[in-house]
């Protein structure tokens, strides 16, 4: 699951064009791609689980999120936007 996550943030942030997303949307894309999966894993007749996404969650994924190749990062007015390279 996790390596799929971590290549659609990078489709996801491609979808936005060349000046990529800010922050907020970036956890957006996650939690989204997170309940994608795992309802899309889930055995019928099964109670979806709720893929949470905290602060804990977000602290874990950050490290490998800002290596992904192909991201560039920056500051503009307060906000940071992930660009694509």
């Amino acid at each position: 699951m996790f390596d799929k996550l971590l290549s659609s943030i990078v489709e996801d942030i491609a979808v936005e064009g060349r000046k990529g997303c800010n922050l907020d949307k970036l956890w957006s894309f996650i939690e989204n791609s997170g309940q994608t999966y795992i309802s899309q894993t889930i055995d019928e007749g099964c109670t979806p689980l709720a893929f949470k996404l905290d602060d804990k969650y977000k602290s874990y994924l950050w490290p490998y999120i800002s290596k992904l190749n192909g991201l560039l990062f920056s500051l503009v007015h307060t906000f940071i936007y992930i660009y694509i390279d």
